[in-house]
């Protein structure tokens, strides 16, 4: 979708019929709006979202949404009010419209069309509002119209169901959505009709335990997501202290201090845990060898190198008995003949000699018992060393856990009643991101318990369930519906997985450009998401200024992520990717100079198509000397008043060499009127 122009007439501000035309330039793509506060720049903005969607379509800061008559259109006795938005899609050229009207009776009346442009004709579309959402879904609408004001909560501390919502949005999940809910009621349906089947209480019985654990379990399910996104908050806010007690300079040596003992306690619990593994590791490892002495002596104590050296390990040997015989001669000379006394005297040596098997197994089983007595020597050698580690681990860990506890009772000491209260604040936001952390520990448990629980039920209600033709029925229909909501999830999470890993990727690319410092944007359970240090993985204070960049980086990213989809196969289970014009209201409002210097410079190509609406406070002559390469199409937002000035100072603009009254005093209409920069 690409606009092409919006003409208003009588909404609100915007007095009789005015004109915008849009940058179409593939190049100088961007067009921009300038406007003081309070002059219009949100209302054009929700101009277009009214147009496409009416009042359910507009953004919050659009109060009081049902009154959209210009009050000078009212006082001239004008009682309509109208949006024409036309614009490109697909190769074709459309006209979407919205009618306000108000009859003499104070009644409001909406009507809403849309028209294909055919060699300059119109042509009405049967379906207007489908039209619409087939080409901007609604509830992607948001994150192609946004206001740039309201950009720092988007990517704040704990607002990850925003997020989340978001990205589902423009991963056009909502058919999959549905399919899933509508599954879940299907699979509910069943297993309430097989619980309430007359005449087995055993399969009413199981059918109501199965579905009581399936509800625990996936209440299980939501306090962990909750419980490890709130970690994530208390991580954020404790960053936030640190970096507050850090800039104190009372405080600042003793924070130094803490997080050098922080990372000293980190080292040591890591070491502890090692020397642990270790100890464990040693009794599977050293056991046999701790008892190598006495099974040597007990079962193999015939064994003595002394006595068998040089010897035949064995009463006669196999091999000589056999040589004595084949070549019929005794080792004294003596002939034997076969059949004779003697021949048979040394062939009966053969049940007592041993051979060459027997010979290797006695000196293998040799060999090894040596093993054995050595490593025994050094088995305890090595359970000290562990224990020695684990006993200076555990020291260490003891010492800087009693260090620490020392440090923050001397913060919470300082004569300064703001850090003391940040200090309580800080371990207050300790406890509970340790009590969140076993919570998780207990969450996990419990839903291991209930899936297990789950998998026996569902055994027991099969077999229960052969006994009767309709409970089988039931059953196999329950079943076939879970699982395939199961496969949609399943789906569905690999989809919102790949976008997370485009979106980080995206978001990293623009902050490696923009960012003061090395810092790297990363997802974590969920939809939650964290700011880190790339040297140190510490977690990044945010500041308001720091939250709006990394809103604009975000909403950047998943305009990108949307139109890559869009140029892709599609999945029939998502809604297709969009292409879609961005027009953003006052995006550089928490931004610093250096900040939104660096912004201007990647704002613009954020989508195909850009609209930007500034004020004189955020259009510095930097900002507006970098946009400049881009602008395609240039307005100002003039308000005009019919009272008098009354010592009110003269507000002007200098664009392009040329000087603009911003606010004019005497008019003949209260209006807001759109003026081209020349």
């Amino acid at each position: 979708m690409k606009l092409l122009s919006i003409k208003l007439l009588n909404f609100r501000q915007f007095y009789g019929p005015q004109t915008i035309t849009f940058a179409i330039d593939p190049v100088k793509n961007l067009t921009l709006f300038h406007a003081e506060n309070g002059v219009g720049k949100t209302t054009l903005l929700n101009a277009i979202l009214w147009c496409f969607y009416g009042k359910a379509g507009v953004t919050e800061k659009f109060e009081k949404s049902e009154d959209i008559l210009s009050y000078q259109a009212v006082s001239e006795k004008l009682y309509q009010a109208k949006v024409d938005t036309t614009f490109e899609h697909e190769g074709r050229t459309y006209t979407a419209t919205r009618r306000h009207s108000v009859s003499p009776g104070g009644r409001a009346e909406e009507s809403f069309s849309a028209f294909e442009i055919v060699h300059g004709n119109t042509e009405p579309l049967p379906a207007p509002e489908a039209f619409i959402s087939s080409v901007v879904p609604r509830e992607m609408s948001h994150h192609f119209f946004f206001d740039g004001e309201h950009a720092e909560s988007f990517a704040s501390t704990g607002n990850f169901r925003q997020v989340g919502e978001a990205i589902r949005n423009m991963l056009g999940s909502t058919i999959a959505d549905c399919a899933i809910e509508d599954l879940k009621y299907a699979a509910k349906h069943f297993g309430d009709s097989l619980a309430d089947l007359p005449g087995d209480d055993r399969i009413r019985q199981k059918s109501s335990e199965l579905q009581d654990a399936q509800r625990h379990l996936e209440a299980c399910r939501a306090d962990k997501q909750r419980e490890e996104e709130n970690l994530v908050v208390y991580g954020d806010q404790i960053a936030v202290i640190d970096q507050e007690l850090l800039n104190s300079r009372s405080a600042k040596e003793l924070q130094q201090r803490r997080r050098e003992l922080e990372g000293k306690l980190n080292s040591a619990n890591s070491a502890l845990a090692d020397a642990e593994r270790d100890s464990v590791r040693w009794i599977g490892r050293q056991a046999i060898n701790v008892v190598a002495n006495r099974l040597s002596k007990e079962t193999l104590h015939f064994i003595d190198d002394e006595k068998l050296r040089g010897k035949i390990p064995s009463p006669f040997n196999e091999e000589l008995v056999m040589k004595l015989l084949s070549e019929e001669a005794c080792i004294c000379g003596r002939t034997l003949e076969p059949g004779s006394e003697f021949f048979a005297n040394i062939q009966n040596l053969l049940r007592k000699a041993g051979n060459a098997e027997v010979q290797s197994k006695v000196i293998s089983a040799r060999g090894y018992m040596g093993e054995l007595r050595v490593s025994r020597g050094v088995a305890p050698k090595d359970l000290h060393r562990a224990q020695q580690a684990y006993g200076s681990a555990y020291q260490i860990s003891k010492a800087t856990e009693q260090q620490l506890a020392e440090v923050s009772e001397k913060l919470s000491k300082i004569d300064i009643d703001e850090i003391a209260a940040k200090e309580t604040a800080r371990a207050q936001l300790v406890a509970k991101s340790k009590v969140a952390e076993r919570g998780i520990g207990e969450i996990n448990l419990k839903i291991s318990i209930y899936e297990r629980s789950i998998e026996n039920l569902v055994r027991d209600q099969q077999r229960l369930a052969l006994s009767s033709a309709k409970a089988m029925k039931l059953l196999n229909r329950k079943t076939l519906a879970e699982r395939a909501a199961d496969l949609l999830k399943g789906l569905l999470a690999s989809h919102e997985d790949q976008a997370k890993a485009y979106i980080a990727s995206e978001v990293n690319s623009i902050l490696n450009t923009t960012a003061r410092r090395n810092y790297h944007f990363a997802f974590g359970a969920g939809f939650s998401f964290d700011l880190t240090y790339s040297g140190t993985g510490r977690t990044v204070p945010r500041s308001s200024g720091e939250n709006q960049l990394l809103s604009l980086a975000f909403i950047a990213a998943l305009i990108k992520f949307c139109r890559e989809r869009s140029l892709s196969v599609g999945d029939p289970l998502l809604i297709p990717g969009i292409v879609a014009p961005l027009v953003l209201d006052s995006p550089f409002g928490q931004l610093d100079n250096t900040y939104r210097v660096d912004t201007a410079n990647f704002i613009a190509v954020m989508a195909e198509q850009v609209a930007l609406f500034v004020s004189s406070s955020q259009g510095s002559q930097d900002v507006l000397e970098i946009l400049s390469k881009r602008v395609g199409k240039e307005y100002i937002l003039i308000s005009e008043n019919r009272g008098p000035r009354n010592g009110k100072k003269s507000e002007a603009l200098v664009l392009n060499g040329h000087r603009y009254e911003t606010s004019l005093f005497g008019c003949e209409k209260d209006m807001t009127r759109i003026e081209v920069v020349q």
